[in-house]
Formats: C-alpha cells, sequence, structure tokens
C-alpha cells in the first residue's frame, strides 16, 4: 500500500510540473497570430480622449409621483404642499351631525417627517383653503398662480405647533373640518379643494411620506375628536385622498471646476467622450464610469444623494434620451459616483451614434440635494470625469 502510495504521489507531481511548462508547446502556437486574442485598456486619464461635460434645467418633472412630499424653505429653495383629506365619518357620526346634536370639540394633523435639511427650530407656515380644483398629474404653473390668486385666509395657529419625538402635531380650523364633513352629504355647500401648506420661516424643509409610497400607517393623518353630549365621545381619524409638493426658486450655479446637479429645481447634466480612438470590432468586458464629487459644492439633507442615473442620448444638443436601453445607476462610492457602463460603451463601438449621456440624481422628486461633479476643467487631471475601457480584440 506504501509504495502504491508513493507511486500515485508521484504521477502527481509530473502533473502538476507539465501544467506549468509554456503552453506553446502543446497548443497556442498551433493558432495563427491574426486569431489570438489580446486584452487591452484604454483610460481617458491616461489616454486623454476628449469629453464634453454640462449641465442644463429640465422641466418635465412630475412632483405628484414623489413619494415624500417636501414643505419649507431653504436658502435658494421653497416648496409648498397641497393636501386633501379623504373624510368618511360613519353613521354613528355623520347622523348626529346631520342632526346638529354632535360637537367636534377638536381637531389636529399629525405627521412623521421622513426627512429634514436646515433647522427644524423656529419652522413656520401657514394653511389656507384651496379654493380651485386641482390635479396633480396635470399639475402645471399655471394651475399654482390660479390657485395662489384665490386661496383663502391662513387658518394655522402657530401655537399649536409641536414637534416632539419625532412627530409634528398642530391644530386644524375646525370650521374647516365640519365643511369637509357636509361636503359629505349636502351637493349644495360650496365645493372645498383641500389646503395649501406655505413656508413661513426660511430654516428648512422637511419631508414626509406621500400617497406614492407605503406604509399606510405612515401618511399624515387627521384626528377629529366627537362628544355627544351625555352619550360618548369618539375619534375619527382621516388620511389624505391627494397631494402634490411645488418646489420654486433660483438654480445654484456650476462652479469654476464643477457641474452641479440638483434636486427639485431639476438641474441635469450631459456627458460624452469622443471614442474614436477605440478600435473596432472589440467585446467590450467592463467599462468604469468614475465621476468625482466636489464638496465644497455639496450639499445633502438627513438623506445622502446615493445614486446619479445615467440615460443613453439620441441628441446630445437637445437631450433627447434614448428608448432602445434602460438607465444606468452609478452609486456613490466615497468621494466619487462610479459604476460600469459597458453596455452604453458596445453599443456606441457597434455603429450606435454617440451623443453622451444624460445624468441625474435620483432623488431629485423627494429630497433637497446638491451635488458638485468636478468637470474638464478640473485643476487635477485626476479628478476629471473618467472612463476607462477594457476591452478584447484580435
Amino acid at each position: 500500500m506504501k509504495n502504491l502510495i508513493k507511486i500515485l504521489f508521484a504521477i502527481t507531481l509530473f502533473g502538476l510540473a507539465a501544467c506549468s511548462d509554456d503552453p506553446n508547446s502543446v497548443g497556442s502556437g498551433l493558432i495563427p497570430d491574426e486569431d489570438k486574442l489580446t486584452f487591452e485598456t484604454l483610460d481617458s486619464y491616461k489616454d486623454g480622449f476628449n469629453q464634453s461635460f454640462e449641465s442644463f434645467k429640465y422641466d418635465s418633472l412630475i412632483f405628484g409621483s414623489s413619494s415624500t412630499a417636501l414643505l419649507g424653505s431653504y436658502k435658494n429653495i421653497q416648496s409648498e404642499v397641497l393636501i386633501g383629506f379623504l373624510i368618511n365619518p360613519p353613521d354613528s357620526i355623520l347622523n348626529p351631525f346631520k342632526a346638529d346634536s354632535i360637537n367636534l370639540i377638536k381637531c389636529w394633523v399629525q405627521i412623521e417627517p421622513t426627512y429634514w435639511i436646515g433647522d427644524s427650530n423656529n419652522f413656520n407656515f401657514s394653511i389656507q383653503r384651496i379654493n380651485t380644483s386641482w390635479n396633480p398629474s396635470t399639475y402645471t404653473i399655471d394651475t399654482l398662480n390660479e390657485i395662489n390668486a384665490n386661496l383663502g385666509p391662513n387658518l394655522f395657529d402657530a401655537s399649536t405647533y409641536s414637534y416632539v419625538d419625532t412627530l409634528i402635531k398642530f391644530d386644524l380650523d375646525k370650521e374647516l373640518v365640519k365643511g369637509w364633513i357636509r361636503r359629505t352629504y349636502d351637493t349644495s355647500v360650496e365645493k372645498d379643494y383641500g389646503i395649501m401648506m406655505k413656508p413661513i420661516s426660511s430654516t428648512g424643509i422637511f419631508g414626509f411620506q406621500a400617497l406614492t409610497a407605503y406604509p399606510i400607517y405612515s401618511y399624515p393623518a387627521l384626528y377629529m375628536v366627537f362628544e355627544k353630549p351625555g352619550e360618548f365621545t369618539d375619534t375619527l381619524v382621516a388620511t389624505p385622498s391627494v397631494d402634490l409638493h411645488v418646489p420654486s426658486g433660483n438654480l445654484d450655479p456650476d462652479g469654476s471646476q464643477s457641474v452641479l446637479l440638483q434636486t427639485l429645481l431639476s438641474k441635469r447634466a450631459k456627458l460624452k467622450f469622443d471614442l474614436s480612438m477605440l478600435p473596432e470590432n472589440i467585446i467590450v468586458n467592463k467599462a468604469t464610469l468614475s465621476l468625482y464629487i466636489d464638496d465644497m459644492n455639496t450639499e445633502f439633507g438627513s438623506i445622502e444623494a446615493d445614486t446619479i442615473a445615467l440615460n443613453f442620448l439620441e441628441e446630445y444638443d437637445n437631450v433627447i434620451i434614448s428608448d432602445k436601453i434602460g438607465r444606468y445607476p452609478i452609486p456613490k462610492k466615497d468621494n466619487s459616483y462610479t459604476g460600469d457602463i459597458r453596455f452604453y460603451v458596445q453599443m456606441w463601438v457597434d455603429g450606435e451614434p454617440n451623443n453622451g449621456v444624460q445624468l441625474n440624481l435620483t432623488d431629485e422628486l423627494r429630497a433637497v440635494s446638491k451635488v458638485g461633479i468636478y468637470n474638464t476643467n478640473a485643476v487635477v487631471d485626476s479628478l476629471k470625469p473618467r472612463l476607462t475601457i477594457y476591452y478584447t480584440k484580435k
């Protein structure tokens, strides 16, 4: 048995030694040079191909689809909130309300903030009845102008506002809420379209869960306490039926060495590399795009903008997005946003016109963020947008 083990061990050593020999002697020498594959790299930082990088204003955001509603004013941005509550009292409350035998003794709104930027101290806003119809899916600036021209008086008593234990609470005018209840059964009552919440202070902006997100228990809630004298006290809770936040303000300018991406005001960018030095008929194994962050022109709220979205462009000048391929997420990693865009590069290699990509922050509907990305004028070359392409060719 010992001799057999020695023989097997010797055979194994011989096999390993054979594997370490130059493979040319057993195969690669038989392959013509023109059919051999080579693995190469092209690096915009080292090879210096030209690039174009510039920002632009995008005007087609639909804020009614946001998962977060934002209220407040901070630096150059203000955001107002339109909201309507779904009132559906049970018969035990509605019937005595019709008979004027039950009293609405208190009503308040409770909101759980999910986002903050700025200071939550001394936060102040107004609440006004909306007298003009509106639809979050068809809202335009003309809609807002009409709403603001027909708003009712301020119904908010700032002394009732509190922000304790991660909850914002404030009383709502009882006559306003009584009108909402009457409209559930009396069509002769003047129509109502909810309330407008407008910031008065400029210390910060807070966000809360909008109707497009879940869970339901995290929605703002309207609490209504009813008392039927001598019989019972009951509390009715209503959640929103419609909501929309409407931002406004002035875009921050780009830095001398950076392009600025900005949420809410929808400042985006477009980027194009000249890839004419890439050989034809190659296979792109990987294409790493790195965008380096200019900290001096970057600011986040309580949640970072952790991803930039890239879209393949059919036209660079007019920023027309192609529908041939979906968008690519480029996640934040330390001091950069970095990701693999090999499918984009492969399409350009295979004959699609190279019109570059559009860039935008993925939280542009639901947060107040701005990110400076070093541009082609960066003094330090290694901070310029960098594309490293790893490819295979014959």
